[in-house]
């Protein structure tokens, strides 16, 4: 196997090496079963414990002395009811499933497991040369069509959680080569509780730097893959306006569950005893890491809090060839399971692969030894550094497995939850699957995911429609007639920027007219003292439909006509019958007839005929005619007035 090469900043941006072919990575040798750590266990409570620590304590102590004759030295909270217990001797794997067995006899007690020491799922580093065009993975025949997303969302505003080695300063990242936080990068923390892998002195702090000694800086590798920035300095990430949050949690070696549940925890924004409050909680946490053992309950506690705050966990298979049923966490429910493929788009040798039962649920660029169409090699590049045995200078790396096919899944989670941030992670699940792309040789969904991760086709499922170009009315609406009762009102439906489809209606009050869609409108009672709007709705193939009213115009009350006025036929004197004509009106009103003497109304004088009494003589008496009608003003008109002799 070649001896993997890391090309320093500078260089890197400077310089295209020749390539080797590039050796196989994996081995057909049955993997080992992971190891755990033999001083240690996970208990979990039934229920929150308000001092859960005191509780393991109690619920441990009598059984571990009694079994291995071991003592309680430290209880670290992981989460609400969940604590690793330390102790002061190292236990055999018998006695350690004996004290598991004794613990969960007791009441209150949900579980009692093994602190599993998971490991980065990265199967090396073939070789090392950065640059765009060795990008297969981001836009390849066979990557996930990154920059065709670009258009609809970059990532920004969403954060991704990366629990692994931490991070180193990178200017892809951090924007600079001393600091690990600036650019894309937030402040994280480092979740290591034990010195023999922290290689910082062992304790959780604030300082999430990747200091482990081998030199593969995996952490800073899925960063990049995740959230590189898009500035032509080396590489470009899947979300290139992600944030990204470093959660440190493996080490020299790997890194145990109790580290790895509280980095999740403290990411989602749960409480994680002696931890600050996290003020940039994640959206998406990565977990590019596992171990061969069944899914614990604690670790599943874990993941259901976490799901529970909205926070999608993407895993990756892990890079045995086995089931990835017994491969943890990826084994546990309702994590996001993904399978790892190549540049020709199968997917590869190393990659655990799903079961009906644990079935996988994506498949995503891994990398392999085989090459691309045009010969580069078919490992995915990223950010990295140069260091061998400890920190060196930022450089860029190229290494494969299921740990690299992860950070892009997260990263295409990272661009829809910059769309929709209130998406769930199983509606998250849903839209990956059902916008995967195929691989290249047909391979059942259970086994190999839905296909491979798609960001452009992903990122299009929920973005809003391209906006259509709108009809514009170059001259509004407007009405023509008189705005009284019984008028024609004709509508005039403008003109429009570009030829369409017109319809009408009349609005009364801004309430559509019923059956009043033509061009005129007869005004009605109804119209009377209220407004009258012309609407015109203009729609074409191609355009979004636009709909503009006239001005708005008030109808008043019609006005009566009489055409002959009211007359009086009769001779003036005592004892005589006048009689009263109305006239002619129109529209024709309701009329009503009052008999006046010297303008004053004759009691009981209403009809058409009247006898002239001794109250008369002397007195001037007329007919007054009142004339009304629905929606006209009411007329009163008189007729001559002449004196009774």
């Amino acid at each position: 196997m070649h001896t993997p090469r890391t090309i320093g900043l500078a260089t890197a941006l400077a310089t295209v090496l020749s390539l080797a072919c590039l050796p196989a990575a994996s081995s057909n040798a049955e993997p080992a079963a992971t190891p755990a750590r033999t001083d240690t266990i996970i208990v979990t409570f039934d229920h929150g414990s308000a001092d859960p620590a005191a509780a393991a304590t109690v619920a441990v102590a009598d059984a571990a002395q009694d079994i291995a004759g071991a003592d309680v030295k430290t209880v670290t909270p992981i989460g609400p009811g969940m604590v690793a217990v330390t102790f002061d001797t190292v236990l055999s794997s018998g006695e350690q499933a004996r004290l598991g067995d004794a613990v969960e006899d007791q009441p209150g007690v949900k579980a009692a497991e093994p602190d599993y020491l998971d490991t980065a799922t990265g199967t090396g580093d073939p070789t090392a040369e950065p640059y765009w065009p060795f990008q297969w993975d981001m836009a390849g025949t066979w990557g996930i069509k990154a920059p065709q997303a670009w258009w609809g969302s970059t990532g920004a505003g969403a954060v991704v959680g990366v629990v692994d080695s931490g991070i180193t300063p990178h200017p892809d990242l951090t924007g600079s080569t001393t600091s690990i936080v600036g650019g894309t990068v937030v402040a994280g923390y480092d979740f290591i509780s034990w010195a023999g892998i922290a290689l910082d002195g062992g304790g959780r702090d604030g300082d999430p730097t990747d200091l482990v000694a081998s030199g593969s800086f995996h952490g800073t590798h899925v960063s990049g893959t995740i959230g590189a920035h898009l500035d032509g300095l080396g590489v470009v990430g899947t979300a290139p306006g992600v944030t990204i949050q470093p959660l440190r949690a493996l080490g020299e070696g790997g890194g145990f569950e109790s580290d790895i549940m509280a980095a999740m925890r403290w990411g989602a924004g749960l409480t994680v005893s002696g931890a600050p409050t996290n003020h940039t909680p994640v959206d998406v946490l990565n977990l590019s890491l596992g171990g061969r053992h069944a899914c614990q309950v604690a670790m599943q506690d874990t993941i259901n809090a976490v799901r529970a705050k909205g926070v999608p966990v993407v895993v990756s298979a892990g890079n045995s060839g086995i089931a990835l049923s017994e491969f943890s966490p990826a084994n546990c429910t309702g994590v996001i399971r993904v399978t790892a493929t190549g540049a020709t788009g199968l997917l590869t040798s190393y990659s655990n692969v799903g079961t009906p039962a644990v079935p996988a649920s994506i498949a995503a660029p891994g990398g392999s030894e085989l090459r691309t169409s045009d010969g580069s090699p078919g490992a995915i590049v990223s950010t990295s550094n140069s260091g061998t045995t400890g920190l060196g200078v930022p450089a860029y790396r190229w290494m494969m497995g299921t740990s690299m096919a992860a950070p892009h899944v997260s990263g295409v989670i990272a661009l829809l939850k910059s769309q929709h941030r209130s998406l769930t992670p199983d509606q998250v699940a849903a839209i990956l699957k059902r916008t995967a792309s195929p691989l290249a040789t047909a391979c059942d969904a259970s086994v190999c995911g839905a296909g491979i991760v798609d960001a452009a086709a992903a990122v299009a499922d929920q973005a809003p429609a391209p906006p259509l170009p709108v009809m514009t009315a170059t001259k509004s609406p407007s009405i023509a007639g008189t705005p009284t009762i019984d008028r024609d009102l004709t509508g005039d439906a403008g003109t429009w920027s570009a030829t369409a489809t017109l319809a009408t209606r009349w609005l009364r009050d801004n309430t559509p007219i019923a059956g009043a869609t033509s061009a005129t409108h007869r005004t009605t009672t109804s119209d009377v003292g209220h407004v009258l709007t012309f609407e015109v709705t203009a729609s074409r193939t191609g355009y979004a439909p636009a709909t503009v009213r006239s001005a708005a115009l008030r109808i008043k009350q019609g006005a009566l006509r009489v055409h002959t006025s009211p007359s009086v036929s009769g001779t003036r004197k005592v004892g005589h019958r006048l009689s009263g004509k109305t006239g002619s009106w129109t529209p024709a009103p309701s009329l009503t007839r009052h008999w006046l003497r010297d303008g004053r109304p004759i009691a009981g004088a209403t009809g058409s005929t009247y006898r002239l009494t001794k109250a008369d003589r002397g007195h001037r008496v007329q007919l007054r005619v009142t004339a009304a009608r629905t929606g006209y003003t009411t007329k009163v008109v008189l007729s001559p007035a002449d004196r009774v002799r």
